[in-house]
């Protein structure tokens, strides 16, 4: 298999958490029958949690038959669970059908509270946030693309800006998100990211005079 991504591919164990990443490029050309390519990560399994992908690109040139390329994740597989996760103004280019969020949701795989906002696909048939091939659970999930001429796509809720805000921010309680208009445009964004206000700032000259 081909694969590709920031991170090119996780197993069961794989923990990762609190990463975001920022105007990044992931390409990939293969000829290969089975590939997968996501601006995050390839293909995930484990559980990835807080993290985010934005201002990014996920470009696809292979010519292949398997759907297995989104703005975060290429394929999700085994018992991958992704929780508060999201892709913000990532551009798409692939030659087969790709997802708005992740290409594939495979076998018994878990999204909870994760987005696809903003997102530009430059092939004519996609799905909104992802295809489900078997026992995927999407919850609380949304995307702004709606899903053209995907007969099995899983489909996560459709909704514009406000729509998401409100799903992740202001219905959910204990939510990992915020909202600000200086960050995404207003979409929602992590809150482990945003340093807290009421915390002191560091006075850097003092700090050194200790070491």
């Amino acid at each position: 298999n081909a694969i590709n991504g920031f991170f090119a591919s996780a197993n069961d164990t794989t923990v990762i958490k609190d990463l975001g990443l920022e105007n990044i490029t992931i390409q990939l050309y293969t000829n290969q029958q089975t590939a997968y390519i996501g601006g995050f990560i390839g293909r995930g399994a484990g559980t990835i949690s807080n993290c985010y992908i934005k201002n990014s690109s996920v470009v696809n040139t292979g010519n292949f038959s398997e759907w297995g390329t989104g703005a975060f994740a290429g394929c999700a597989w085994r018992s991958a669970k992704f929780t508060n996760c999201y892709a913000y103004n990532v551009t798409v280019t692939a030659k087969t059908i790709p997802g708005g969020f992740i290409g594939k949701l495979d076998d018994v795989t878990v999204f909870e509270n994760c987005y696809a906002g903003a997102i530009t696909i430059t092939n004519a048939k996609y799905a909104g946030f992802g295809h489900a091939t078997k026992s995927a659970t999407v919850t609380n999930c949304y995307s702004t693309l709606d899903s053209v001429d995907v007969t099995d796509n899983l489909s996560a809720v459709k909704a514009d800006k406000a729509g998401i805000v409100a799903g992740l921010v202001t219905n959910l309680a204990d939510s990992a998100y915020g909202v600000s208009s200086e960050i995404n445009d207003g979409f929602p964004h992590l809150l482990s990211f945003v340093p807290d206000p009421n915390q002191p700032a560091v006075d850097e000259d003092a700090a050194s005079l200790n070491v």
